[in-house]
């Protein structure tokens, strides 16, 4: 270590740290709500730590073709074991839409298949994808990293560019 602070990763855009981030699960083929609510606990607490007011909201309807969330503070996380359903999902295991305004994200939809080497959600892949609803992009070395054996957690560059606190 250099002893300097990090230097915070810039982002394209970032959550807007006031705003409540109301995250809703949609269950699709292959997949329930529990196994939704249960996978996001890590990545929910994991965000709290950071700053931000987030909750787990009812249950939403699975929607084929989900678009991207119009309503203010809503993520949905569209789950299902089904790639084919969701446009974005083709060539790739989960992926994240982000309606924006100026620099401060506003709604999000967060679509996600079962890793690809386990069959199984996980709370690190919605953490990745929620990182990139905070503004983060892709990263070696860290959750944001494109490979799915990477590190649980942020590292000190990217907190710096998302925290809340």
């Amino acid at each position: 270590s250099t002893g300097k602070p990090a230097k915070a990763d810039p982002t394209s855009w970032r959550w807007a740290c006031g705003l409540p981030m109301v995250i809703q699960p949609a269950a699709g083929r292959g997949v329930t709500e529990a196994e939704i609510v249960e996978q996001l606990t890590y990545p929910v607490e994991y965000l709290r730590s950071l700053g931000y007011n987030v909750t787990v909201g009812e249950p939403v309807k699975y929607q084929r073709n989900a678009a991207t969330s119009s309503t203010v503070g809503q993520v949905i996380v569209a789950v299902t074991k089904s790639r084919n359903e969701q446009p974005g999902l083709e060539g790739q295991a989960a992926y994240a839409h982000t309606n924006t305004s100026g620099r401060d994200a506003l709604a999000a939809t967060i679509l996600v298949d079962a890793n690809p080497k386990t069959g199984d959600l996980a709370g690190d892949i919605l953490l990745h994808e929620l990182g990139h609803v905070l503004g983060l992009g892709h990263k070696a070395g860290t959750v944001m990293d494109v490979s799915w054996d990477a590190p649980t957690r942020f590292d000190a560059a990217e907190v710096a560019a998302v925290d809340c606190r």
